[in-house]
C-alpha cells in the first residue's frame, strides 16, 4: 500500500470509528471534570521516578531506602488513575476494539514522522533526551507486536486484548499498594527490572493515549494540522495501547 493510500485509510478509520466516539464522551465532561480526568502531570511525575529507579537503584536495594512508602504509593495510584482514564475513554467507548480490528492496517506504513509534534514534547516531559529516536523505537515495537499476533499459523491474534491488559494491570498495581504499615512492596524481589520496565511502558502508554485522545477531541485546534489530528492521533493511541499491553505482560512476568 502506498503511503498516501495508507494515510487516507487511517484517516477514514479515525473519522468513522474513533473520533466520533471520543467526541461524545469528552463533550459530556465539564471543564473541571476534564481537568480531573487528565492525569498527564501525575504520569510525568511517575515516569521520572520510574526512570530514576531504573538508573540509580541496585537490584538488591529496597526502594523504601530511597523513597517513602507514601511516595511509592502515590506512584502506583497515579498509574492506576491513568489506566482508568484510558479504560473510560478508549475501552468502554469501543475504540480499543476498533483499533484491535484494524491494527495491522494502522501499523502497516506507520513511521516516526506520523506522530504529532505534541508527542515529541510529551516524550521530553517524560524524561527522554532523544524523543525522535524513541518514536522510531515505538514504531518498531508496534510492528513487532503486530507480527507476533498476526502470524499466519497462530491464533494468538485474538489475544491482542487491550481491555484485559488494562484490567489486569489495575488489579496487579492495586495489590502492590502499600498498606498503612508498609507491608507490601512496590516491586517484587525477583524480576525487579522487568517489573519496572512494565511500569514504565504502562505509564508512557497511558500518557500517549490520553494526550492524543484529547487531540482527536478537538483540544488542540489551530495548533496541530488536520492530518496530524486524525492519522497522527490514531497512530499514537495505537502505540500507546500496545505499550500498555506489553507492560501488562511484564507485570505478569511473561
Amino acid at each position: 500500500m502506498k503511503k498516501k493510500d495508507w494515510q487516507a485509510l487511517v484517516d477514514h478509520i479515525c473519522r468513522e470509528s474513533v473520533a466520533p466516539r471520543l467526541e461524545r464522551i469528552l463533550d459530556r465532561l465539564h471543564p473541571l471534570e476534564l481537568k480531573h480526568e487528565m492525569p498527564i502531570q501525575s504520569l510525568i511525575r511517575a515516569m521520572k521516578t520510574i526512570r530514576y529507579i531504573e538508573s540509580e537503584i541496585r537490584d538488591d536495594q529496597d526502594l523504601t531506602e530511597i523513597f517513602s512508602a507514601k511516595h511509592l504509593n502515590r506512584l502506583l495510584h497515579d498509574l492506576i488513575h491513568g489506566l482508568r482514564v484510558v479504560d473510560r475513554w478508549i475501552v468502554q467507548t469501543g475504540i480499543a476494539d476498533e483499533i484491535r480490528q484494524y491494527h495491522s492496517e494502522i501499523v502497516d506504513r506507520m513511521e516516526a514522522a506520523d506522530f504529532p509534534e505534541i508527542d515529541v514534547q510529551l516524550l521530553r516531559d517524560l524524561g527522554y533526551d532523544s524523543p525522535e529516536q524513541e518514536l522510531v523505537l515505538m514504531v518498531r515495537r508496534s510492528k513487532k507486536l503486530d507480527a507476533k499476533f498476526s502470524a499466519s499459523n497462530s491464533n494468538d491474534r485474538w489475544h491482542l486484548d487491550f481491555s484485559h491488559s488494562i484490567e489486569s494491570s489495575i488489579e496487579i498495581l492495586e495489590s502492590r499498594c502499600k498498606n498503612k504499615d508498609g507491608e507490601e512492596s512496590i516491586a517484587p524481589t525477583k524480576q525487579k527490572r522487568k517489573w519496572l520496565k512494565g511500569l514504565g511502558a504502562i505509564c508512557k502508554g497511558s500518557a500517549f493515549t490520553i494526550v492524543d485522545a484529547t487531540l482527536l477531541g478537538g483540544f488542540w485546534n489551530g495548533i496541530v494540522p488536520p492530518h496530524m489530528a486524525s492519522v497522527g492521533a490514531v497512530v499514537s493511541i495505537t502505540t500507546g495501547l500496545g505499550d500498555i499491553l506489553s507492560g501488562a505482560g511484564d507485570l505478569r512476568g511473561e
